[in-house]
């Protein structure tokens, strides 16, 4: 039997984001994902996602901007994007997926 996730990203887009789940759990979803889940903080998403018994099985990290990927862009330690794709997939115990194809489990 096919296992469908509601694509948090293109569904429900008349309601505010955090509001999405609980449209998806109504309609009887048990695993979402989305394209960027930052409107909300991990703990935010952490509980939501218990609350309702819900699963994020997928989400792309952040894209970042221009100037962090611009030939000879500096940076001191690692961007925010990289933390962020390393400890949100943690918190909210989702796959990410980093815009290159390469996935991020939890733990």
């Amino acid at each position: 039997m096919p296992r469908f996730a509601a694509n948090l990203s293109w569904l429900y887009t008349d309601l505010p984001f955090i509001a999405r789940f609980e449209a998806a759990a109504r309609d009887g979803f048990s695993a979402v994902e989305c394209m960027f889940p930052y409107e909300a903080t991990p703990a935010e998403l952490a509980a939501r996602l218990r609350d309702l018994g819900l699963q994020m099985v997928l989400f792309n990290g952040p894209a970042g901007t221009a100037a962090q990927a611009a030939p000879g862009a500096k940076a001191s330690g690692f961007p925010p994007t990289v933390t962020t794709l390393i400890t949100t997939p943690l918190v909210i115990e989702g796959l990410a997926n980093d815009l290159h194809g390469n996935l991020y489990t939890p733990g």
